[in-house]
């Protein structure tokens, strides 16, 4: 730890019948901390992780103002946090429009037009239109792995069948032996 680096410090609290209080890390300042965190809320952007959360969202936003320039979609990150929102959004709930992506991520239909631009020439999504002739953003399919299963013993088939049938006739009210 460097000299100019200062801990939080457990001080006595003043007036409240408690002994020791977490108290600032930031030098100078005195305010206590909340919920065991280093730093008060005046100070709590000089904590690592907020530190990276504020510059993500510099990045983000630089990144929203680089797609909104007419010309070329150049600037959009496919890794970036607004594309792996879309692409989240398109996964989870299937076919949105671009109207109802901006809706969702709270920005601009244009500029999710050029990630979705950018995500298509990628082939990270595909696009399709509605019978009103809006664009459709689509998950691209993904084929699931092929599994190949062995078939050695025909048995193992005909004795998982065999519970499945009992359950079958005991829904429709028959015995069951």
């Amino acid at each position: 730890m460097s000299s100019r680096e200062v801990r939080p410090a457990l001080l006595p609290a003043i007036g409240t019948g408690r002994t020791e209080t977490l108290r600032c890390g930031h030098s100078g300042c005195l305010s206590p901390t909340r919920e065991g965190k280093p730093y008060c809320p005046l100070h709590v952007e000089l904590m690592p992780y907020v530190a990276q959360l504020m510059n993500d969202l510099e990045n983000q936003q630089a990144e929203h103002e680089r797609a909104r320039k007419p010309g070329r979609v150049s600037g959009i990150d496919p890794e970036g946090i607004t594309a792996k929102e879309l692409l989240l959004l398109v996964d989870q709930h299937g076919g949105r429009t671009v109207p109802r992506l901006a809706k969702d991520l709270q920005i601009e239909p244009e500029v999710v037009a050029r990630y979705v631009a950018e995500l298509r020439k990628l082939d990270k999504v595909r696009t399709g239109t509605t019978r009103r002739g809006a664009t459709t953003v689509l998950p691209v399919e993904r084929k699931a792995p092929r599994i190949e299963e062995e078939d050695d013993d025909e048995s193992d088939d005909a004795r998982s069948a065999e519970p499945e049938a009992a359950t079958r006739k005991a829904r429709r009210g028959g015995e069951v032996a």
